[in-house]
């Protein structure tokens, strides 16, 4: 996480975000959980069903990949963890979801966008789809993409 974020930050790739512990419990690492959002993620949404496929592409009729069919431009959750010193019950992956979630939100909130992927590993799949976001591709380093719908997340 450490060499990557720091990375990304400089190249401007993707900005990476803690979740701080701000009691005074000083026997564990202030850090509690991580996450890094990018606004500009290629995906080919080839895959998904026809009625999400043509959901996604509507919404992206007049953006600049409309000559690449299959082709979106999504925001990304990466390398969304949760610190080894914290259990689940201190934070959970939905609550860390969450804030990531709510970072785009409030991005979408001013540039738009269609979709938040997501890549990870088998194990997670499951988590991610309780979470509401659709497998769409697994990529040629054996992780899973899976995409959701911005306007899926918004409570109006």
């Amino acid at each position: 996480v450490k060499n990557n974020a720091v990375r990304y930050e400089k190249e401007n790739r993707a900005r990476s975000y803690f979740i701080i512990n701000t009691s005074n419990n000083v026997s564990k690492s202030a850090i509690m959980a991580f996450f890094s959002v990018s606004n500009s993620f290629l995906v080919d949404i080839t895959s998904v069903s026809k009625s999400l496929y043509k959901d996604l592409k509507k919404s992206s009729k007049n953006d600049e990949f409309q000559n690449f069919p299959g082709v979106l431009s999504t925001f990304l959750i990466g390398q969304l963890g949760r610190n080894a010193c914290y259990t689940h019950n201190e934070i959970s992956g939905v609550e860390i979801l969450n804030f990531a979630v709510s970072i785009i939100i409030e991005s979408f909130e001013f540039t738009g966008g269609q979709a938040i992927c997501v890549e990870c590993e088998e194990y997670l799949v499951d988590f991610y789809k309780r979470n509401g976001f659709v497998h769409f591709n697994t990529n040629k380093n054996g992780l899973h993409q899976m995409i959701i719908k911005i306007k899926n997340l918004i409570r109006e």
